[in-house]
């Protein structure tokens, strides 16, 4: 392979992760409870699928999430944090662009129209798309 195909082969590669692979490659459905469900049965059911953060949905829109961790006795709505502004990214950001998001950041939720259905945590930093990244 000579230089200049060398070259054209890096740039189509670029090319790849700068527009074709964006952060919907590797998001997950925001999972949600009511704003006034239990925050104890809420923290049974993330632990028993091993999630750390769960959207909060007010009449089956998603207004906030809670963590895990922080749940105790009374309502979720009583834990939940509002969306902050350096939290969510476009649904068509490119996974390379992600990627320094999280140097700051356990999560990222992904804005779709006007609608907050996603997430991206750490763990899916190991899924075959940000490896094909790190080998390009």
């Amino acid at each position: 392979m000579n230089n200049r195909q060398k070259k054209g082969l890096y740039q189509n590669l670029h090319q790849l992760f700068d527009q074709g692979i964006t952060v919907n490659h590797i998001s997950e459905e925001l999972q949600f409870v009511p704003l006034e469900s239990d925050a104890i049965e809420t923290k049974k059911m993330l632990n028993e699928n091993d999630f750390d953060t769960i959207g909060i949905a007010n009449h089956g829109r998603i207004i906030g999430y809670v963590k895990g961790e922080e749940l105790d006795e009374g309502r979720c709505s009583n834990y939940m944090h509002r969306f902050e502004p350096e939290e969510l990214v476009s649904d068509s950001i490119p996974l390379i662009n992600l990627l320094w998001l999280f140097k700051d950041k356990e999560r990222v939720f992904i804005l779709e129209r006007n609608n907050i259905n996603k997430i991206v945590v750490l763990a899916d930093l190991q899924k075959p798309p940000v490896r094909m990244l790190i080998l390009a």
